[in-house]
């Protein structure tokens, strides 16, 4: 779970700096083409970045995604609808990376919370286990 922090802290640290830029498409300062390109290439590396993250199948796919399932299928949805909300398309395709700040904020948090928790829980049962033997070695 540590590599989804990582990975995510990563991706919005990423997105945070090129925010600069992602202004200036906002606001027509590069010309059409060449905003398209930083456009594309933006979102192939947010792939990248959302591919990294769910690499590790054991931990995202079969434990951290019931977790975040409601959130994560709520952001897809919150993603998808994006175009609707511009007339401009450009306008439109900046809020499509720049509401991944979100994304990476969320499941990054959130899996830092499941590792503490995870290990909280770890100290209890070993706690307990160790407990349990001495009232055995006490009882015989």
């Amino acid at each position: 779970m540590q590599h989804v922090y990582d990975t995510c802290k990563a991706g919005l640290d990423w997105l945070l700096s090129i925010d600069e830029v992602l202004e200036e498409i906002k606001k027509g300062l590069l010309d059409e083409r060449r905003a398209k390109e930083k456009i594309n290439l933006f979102q192939s590396t947010l792939t990248g970045y959302k591919v990294k993250v769910h690499e590790r199948k054991e931990n995202f796919q079969l434990f951290f995604m019931h977790i975040i399932q409601s959130f994560y299928l709520n952001f897809d949805i919150e993603r998808n609808a994006v175009p609707n909300q511009f007339e401009n398309e450009m306008d439109a395709a900046v809020e499509s990376v720049r509401i991944h700040q979100k994304w990476f904020s969320t499941i990054g948090d959130t899996a830092m919370i499941c590792v503490d928790l995870l290990k909280h829980t770890q100290e209890t049962i070993h706690s307990k286990i160790h407990g349990f033997r001495e009232q055995r070695v006490q009882a015989l």
